[in-house]
């Protein structure tokens, strides 16, 4: 066997011959871009000419791309090109590295990028060059200072730019078809003039409307052979949930630009019919986006995860109703005019109004064809009617009189077919309506600004980026153009610091901007490190998983409801908040965690099943004892309905009724087959309980309690028999072993059961019991693993969701009387279930004082 030898002197000159290669390469860069500086202190960029490949470039595949650089100016004139919108795809420089040389140097670029650029270059032919703007081209990656000066020229890049290319990757089968799928479901809807209302002269207007006319009356032929996507068994995430709709820099490059292209492999979509075929699948029967409830409800009726869909659905909400410069051009078929910022949402419905939602030509043929139809269907009827009227003229009444009834229920069916007949027909001509559009165009300007933090909010919580702070960074243009003004980029603050300035920028611009503070709060990783508590509770960490974003989630400004109106705050240096709100009660018990059981197996798996049941019933119990022993007169079925509520994290009903007068299943009927589970679940619990149960419960809880006290809240390990007594445990995994043995001969309860505690589990959520200060009542809820007892429950307004409050050390003297001092950390927004006192009003009451009103320092 030959064994090669060790060559460390070969390994040695390699690896100076790559230190050497490397340095080569920084030198060309620098000398690259050095020939094509970008003046300080003016909006000047460098676009690259794609240069035509050469003839035998089939021959020479995969091919060498080639350019040049050239520096242009905003302040000087209107540059026309084509931006680019990709993930880069990995690290630079990486062994899929290709390159594109510029001015005889090879400039690296990722595999990603190279995808997208042949596509462009095969998109555009091989006869002229294509003038693109590509980030990781035309600004030197490796000049901090460059990058610094070349993101607050993102806004003009991507609003200025002729048309934006959004690069999703490589295309499979699977995506192909998706788009197929996307490009068909487009056509069923009302088409939207998006192309004429960002044209930038009158005479593209005038050649954008040829084709819009064109493209309609394409769909309606399209509709008349096709009653529905002729594709099926499609799969959309493998278009819409691609890593491009992850990225922090891709929502901003999305949002600024005017006119899309959205590419994956050799298939394309225009951003109107994108539009078009998300609209038709997020719209509710009243015309309206569907909640992410109602998403969740209809996720069976498109291909389509529900939480990719709402994603997609806020980012269609911001780029059409972000104020932008109108084009200042006046041509025969539309004016605007250059001294305001419009939407494009508003000037879509300008463009309707004074010029119908299709063309006059269209609607007169499609009216004339409906005229003749009602024409003939008339005839036929008075042909009929003549016909019967002679048969009870030649025959007795009594051989007339059924003649006469057939001719009335033929008259009936008759009428009833004829506007069925209408609607199809209307549906075929004009699509399904995107009346959306109007109802949101009927906003006010703060309801406008709450979209826009929707959006924002959204981005912050679900993208990432390679750079927490670029997090913070990437929306300062949106901010721009929104009116804000948000802090320069600044990479040598902390990830905490960049937080703060953000926040503290959007509180400038919006005080709706407090939504915000939903999503912040302490982790468990903070009790458990007192270092870690060095950040400030108040200002979200959009880098870390979030706590309660099984909740926050749910919320949006544009169609939420407010606990507390009213906004009330101040903020304080350096980074403290001034809160106005009510605090509505104490935390008096939490459970432990949910242990996840999916992977788990044998003894494992019976042992968390058994901590999991153990939780589940403790709560039970403990709600139940607070309930006799106050002597409420509540029924057990309405106390049943409050713990499904807060198990499934209700938030309201479909008929709106409020939470205290909920019947389950009939205000929640998709709901039914979990509620009998639960029902039988609880019946089955009850008939194990006996009375010495909550007291053996509540030392098992008490002796958790004291070992948590040391090392924090578990978060995500099963309860382990160590953990307490011996004796105890054997007890409880006695009683709970009996329980689960007959839950799985029921089938509904335990199919309940281990689904409900494995997504508590993967919410990574509690459930608490609070006491209030009003009537004695006990409210229920779910919160996040950091909740603990003795935590406040607090509302606020502008803040949607109750916030759980920390009461810092140095703030227990203000319980004596130094009300200055009332210093707070957050620990996250919880779920409280509405319960209500005598009255019917929320029974909340100060801590603090008798007026109701409550003042705190968030730190």
């Amino acid at each position: 066997m030959h064994v090669a030898a060790p060559r460390p002197q070969l390994d040695s000159m390699e690896q100076q011959q790559r230190s050497s290669d490397n340095t080569s390469l920084k030198e060309s860069l620098d000398a690259l871009y050095s020939r094509f500086p970008l003046p300080p202190d003016t909006r000047s960029i460098r676009l690259l000419e794609l240069e035509a490949p050469p003839p035998s470039h089939e021959s020479n595949f995969p091919p060498q791309l080639h350019g040049d650089l050239r520096v242009v100016s905003f302040e000087d004139s209107r540059p026309s090109f084509i931006a680019l919108s990709y993930v880069w795809g990995g690290k630079r420089p990486s062994p899929t590295t290709r390159t594109i040389v510029c001015h005889g140097v090879h400039v690296d670029i990722t595999e990603n990028c190279y995808a997208a650029l042949c596509q462009i270059r095969r998109r555009h032919g091989y006869t002229t060059p294509a003038t693109l703007w590509v980030d990781s081209i035309c600004i030197n990656q490796e000049n901090e200072q460059e990058k610094l000066d070349q993101i607050p020229l993102m806004q003009h890049i991507f609003s200025l730019a002729k048309s934006t290319y959004v690069w999703l990757g490589h295309g499979n089968d699977r995506s192909d078809l998706a788009m197929e799928y996307l490009s068909q479901l487009a056509r069923f809807g009302r088409q939207l003039p998006l192309r004429i209302c960002t044209a930038p002269d009158a005479a593209t207007a005038r050649a954008e409307s040829a084709r819009y006319r064109e493209a309609v009356w394409e769909a309606m032929r399209f509709r008349l052979k096709h009653r529905e996507p002729v594709t099926r068994s499609v799969d959309l995430d493998q278009v819409l949930d691609r890593e491009w709709i992850h990225r922090s820099w891709t929502f901003q490059e999305l949002i600024l630009a005017r006119h899309l292209v959205v590419l994956c492999g050799t298939k394309e979509i225009s951003w109107e019919e994108l539009i078009s075929a998300i609209s038709l699948m997020a719209q509710n029967s009243m015309g309206s986006f569907k909640t992410m409830a109602e998403l969740e409800e209809t996720a069976a009726s498109y291909p389509v995860s529900p939480s990719v869909l709402a994603h997609w659905q806020s980012m269609i909400d911001l780029w059409l109703g972000l104020p932008r410069p109108s084009n200042g051009f006046e041509s025969s078929r539309i004016h605007v005019s250059g001294n305001r910022k419009s939407s494009l949402r508003d000037d879509i419905i300008a463009y309707w109004d004074r010029f119908g939602d299709s063309p006059l030509l269209f609607r007169l043929f499609h009216w004339t064809v409906a005229a003749i139809g009602l024409i003939s269907t008339i005839g036929a009827w008075a042909y009929l009617t003549r016909m019967f009227v002679q048969i009870q003229v030649l025959t007795s009444f009594r051989a007339g009189a059924p003649a006469v009834l057939v001719w009335f229920v033929m008259t009936v069916l008759a009428g009833i077919q004829t506007r069925r007949l209408y609607l199809v027909w209307y549906g075929i001509g004009f699509g399904q309506g995107q009346s959306w559009l109007r109802d949101s165009a009927t906003a006010t300007e703060t309801l406008q600004a709450a979209e826009a933090l929707d959006g924002i909010r959204a981005a912050l919580r679900e993208r990432i980026s390679t750079q927490p702070q670029d997090k913070a960074f990437s929306i300062s243009g949106i901010l721009q153009t929104c009116g804000a003004s948000p802090s320069p980029p600044d990479y040598s603050l902390s990830t905490t610091e960049t937080y703060l300035t953000l926040v503290k920028d959007l509180l400038a611009w919006r005080p709706e901007a407090l939504i915000m503070l939903m999503d912040a709060g302490i982790s468990t990783a903070c009790i458990r490190d007192p270092s870690a508590t060095e950040t400030i509770s108040w200002v979200p960490d959009w880098s870390t998983p979030r706590p309660s974003a099984w909740l926050t989630s749910r919320y949006r400004l544009n169609n939420t409801y407010d606990i507390t109106p009213g906004y009330d705050y101040q903020l304080l240096d350096p980074s403290a908040l001034l809160l106005a709100g009510t605090f509505s009660g104490t935390v008096m018990w939490v459970s432990q965690p949910f242990a996840p059981t999916h992977h788990l197996k044998g003894a494992e798996l019976h042992l968390a099943l058994a901590a999991n049941l153990y939780t589940l019933h403790f709560w039970h119990l403990t709600i139940f004892k607070d309930l006799f022993r106050a002597r409420r007169s509540d029924t057990k079925e309405t106390w049943k309905t409050r713990q499904f509520a807060v198990l499934e994290g209700l938030v309201r009903s479909p008929n709106n009724s409020r939470p205290e007068y909920w019947h389950i299943p009939e205000d929640f009927p998709d709901r039914r087959d979990d509620f009998q589970g639960f029902s039988q679940l609880l019946e089955i619990l009850d008939n194990l309980s006996r009375p010495s149960d909550l007291n053996d419960y509540q030392s098992l809880h008490d002796s958790l309690a004291l070992d948590d006290d040391d090392n924090g809240p578990s978060s995500s390990s099963p309860l382990l028999p160590e953990a307490t007594t011996e004796a105890i445990w054997d007890l409880v995994l006695s009683k709970m072993t009996r329980a689960i043995s007959i839950l799985r001969r029921n089938r509904k309860a335990w199919r309940y059961f281990f689904k409900t505690c494995n997504q508590l589990a993967l919410d990574q959520r509690n459930l608490f019991i609070m006491s209030t200060n009003a009537y004695s009542v006990k409210l229920i809820g779910s919160g996040p693993l950091s909740l603990a007892e003795g935590d406040s429950i607090f509302l606020s307004g502008g803040i949607p969701t109750p916030m759980a409050l920390r009461m810092v050390p140095s703030s227990e003297a203000y319980l004596s009387g130094t009300r200055g001092d009332n210093r707070f950390r957050v620990v996250g927004a919880v779920f409280v279930h509405t319960l209500t006192g005598e009255d019917g009003r929320l029974p909340v009451g100060s801590v603090f004082g008798n007026d109701g009103r409550d003042h705190v320092v968030l730190v």
